[in-house]
């Protein structure tokens, strides 16, 4: 991500859970979740946004003889923050375009 907004978010959401949390609270522990680390070409490591998408059907059984729950879960990631809506991946220089194309 270009941005911070992550971190800002997480360390805002800790600060007003923790201020909720009733006397005698311990150990508290707390994350902002629905981030990756996106491998790319040459091995760099991009953070994008992550939301899971999940999907529960019945299908019929092979068997015939009723049915089976089916579960599936699906990852769509965003190329921009949902925060403040910056690029998550920083464009490439067309200099550097140019030297890959000619290549």
């Amino acid at each position: 991500m270009q941005c911070d907004c992550s971190t800002r978010v997480e360390n805002k959401m800790k600060e007003l859970a923790r201020e909720q949390l009733p006397e005698g609270a311990r150990n508290f522990t707390a994350s902002l979740e629905g981030y990756a680390f996106i491998m790319g070409k040459g091995m760099t490591m991009d953070v994008q946004p992550v939301m899971p998408f999940r999907v529960e059907y019945e299908a019929p059984k092979k068997r015939g003889d009723g049915f089976a729950k089916k579960k599936q879960v699906m990852n769509v990631t965003a190329n921009y923050c949902p925060f403040c809506g910056m690029a998550a991946k920083a464009e490439e220089e067309p200099e550097a375009k140019e030297e890959q194309e000619s290549s």
